[in-house]
Parts: structure tokens; C-alpha cells; sequence
């Protein structure tokens, strides 16, 4: 499985540069553009209130710094059966508000 790094701080599952998730999914933004990719997994994080502990990430067993991830991007040259075979992913979006503000930055295309 790939090391996937993530730094879509508004995610729900984003913690310390990593994913809480057991698994994501990356596919094409649009049909007409397949190198527009985005973490369809991507949860609006809810924002913190004063009465809301850290607790937030309670219900995930820990930093999965290791994924399974399905992609759909066909062109990229990491898919292989719709599954990513790179050794590291980076999943970007810093101020993402949903899942078309996130993008792979691994993603890099067969087609030159």
C-alpha cells in the first residue's frame, strides 16, 4: 500500500499530515480532463465549538500512514487495476471546502 500524506486540513479525516481513514478514494474531476484529479473521499471537517473537546478523532483507531487507495484516473501511471501502486501519495487542498478543492499531486500521466 502506498504512504499517503495529506494536507487537506479542512478534511474530516486529516490529522497531523496523515489520513484516519482506512481507505481513499482518488478519482477524475471531469470526464473531459482526466489529469484533474480529487480525493472523493474528502468530509467537510465540522467546525469546533467551546463545548467540543479534542475529541473529534476518538471514534478512529489511529493515523493510517499507510492506505489502500482506488483511483479511476486511468491515465495516471501509478493505476494498475484501478488501485494506486506508488510507493508515496501526497493529497493537497489546504483550504478545500469539498472534494473538487482537493487534487493527488502524485498524479502524473502515461501519456507524454
Amino acid at each position: 500500500m502506498p504512504k499517503l500524506m495529506c494536507d487537506v486540513k479542512t478534511c474530516y479525516y486529516h490529522q497531523d499530515e496523515y489520513c484516519t481513514k482506512d481507505r481513499i478514494k482518488v478519482c477524475n474531476c471531469c470526464e473531459n480532463n482526466s489529469h484533474e484529479t480529487m480525493c472523493d473521499s474528502y468530509k467537510l471537517k465540522a467546525k469546533k465549538s467551546k463545548t467540543l473537546a479534542d475529541t473529534e478523532f476518538a471514534d478512529f483507531a489511529s493515523i493510517n500512514e499507510y492506505l489502500s487507495v482506488s483511483c479511476n484516473v486511468l491515465d495516471c501511471i501509478h493505476n494498475q487495476h484501478e488501485m494506486c501502486k506508488a510507493t508515496n501519495i501526497k493529497i493537497d487542498g489546504m483550504d478545500a471546502k469539498d472534494k473538487n478543492g482537493t487534487m493527488c499531486s502524485s498524479y502524473a500521466s502515461k501519456l507524454f
